[in-house]
């Protein structure tokens, strides 16, 4: 059998990973991914090489797995537009496929899926497996290929955020973008996706900055009714007010935007506003009106 003619996208780049012939071992592979042994696909995994171009060496390594002459073959593929480069100094190397990462929740886990976090590939990314004893390719269902578009929109907005929080944990997104060109890649995100995702990494870094029984604090609404002060930040203050680094206020004040929230949007908005957030914002804060989401 020619495995080209099933690993035929050469927009990606295939990987392989011995295993038993268990059936709930697989069948738990194609549903919930394949576990990065040391956080990395580099240490549970050979490269094959990419789609339609798999060399007949790598099709003998199949036929002969060096890892305990392993009969079943688990193929992950990963599209190459979205693997960071392995670059020394810029600390992103050994987290070239962590866009394709995940770890399980908790509550999924089972005696497939160990109790650890290290993460797995998303089975979406495993393109099915080979048998080397009958010479034969199963496909996965669950394969991303495989899915509708809307699936995929789905999948990939979360591969695209993966993809930015890795580069940016490491490394200027403007500097990154420049070695691309370097190398001759193109800058998977759009201005807009960077936006967004920069956007809601800010509110994750934010809420991390704030204790969790402020955030279970009570607020009113200016109709009576109490929600928690992190539901209040996230539906009321942030989609008219976006996070800054510093908030100037009609006294002459500047306050770091952390601040802000937990004086000004929790303590004295509450108290003297009854939570009416956008009077409070027109009384005390000077703001050019475009830097407002308006609603």
């Amino acid at each position: 059998m020619d495995i080209n003619a099933f690993l035929n996208n050469n927009q990606n780049m295939y990987f392989g990973h011995g295993t038993g012939s268990k059936s709930e071992v697989i069948q738990s592979i194609l549903n919930n991914g394949l576990r990065c042994s040391h956080g990395s696909l580099y240490f549970t995994s050979i490269s094959l090489g990419i789609g339609s171009q798999i060399a007949d060496s790598e099709q003998e390594l199949l036929r002969n797995w060096p890892h305990l002459d392993s009969k079943i073959i688990v193929i992950v593929s990963l599209p190459i537009k979205y693997r960071t480069l392995d670059v020394v100094g810029l600390g992103i190397e050994g987290n070239g496929d962590a866009a394709f990462y995940y770890i399980p929740a908790e509550n999924l886990r089972n005696k497939y899926i160990e109790l650890t976090n290290s993460p797995y590939v998303m089975p979406e990314f495993i393109a099915g497996y080979y048998n080397s004893q009958n010479d034969s390719y199963t496909p996965n269902p669950k394969y991303y290929e495989n899915l509708s578009m809307q699936e995929q929109e789905s999948l990939f907005i979360k591969v695209k955020e993966n993809y930015f929080n890795v580069v940016t944990d490491a490394v200027d997104i403007e500097q990154y973008k420049e070695i691309l060109k370097i190398v001759g890649c193109e800058f998977p995100l759009s201005d807009d996706e960077i936006n967004t995702f920069q956007q809601k990494k800010k509110i994750v870094e934010l809420f991390s900055q704030i204790p969790p029984a402020i955030l279970n604090k009570k607020l009113i609404l200016p109709d009576g009714n109490t929600i928690t002060a992190e539901k209040y930040i996230k539906e009321i203050v942030l989609p008219y007010f976006p996070i800054r680094d510093f908030v100037y206020l009609k006294t002459g004040a500047q306050i770091p935007f952390l601040h802000f929230l937990m004086e000004c949007v929790i303590f004295d908005c509450q108290e003297r506003y009854k939570g009416d957030f956008t009077s409070y914002i027109n009384d005390n804060v000077k703001v050019a009106n475009n830097l407002l989401n308006k609603k």
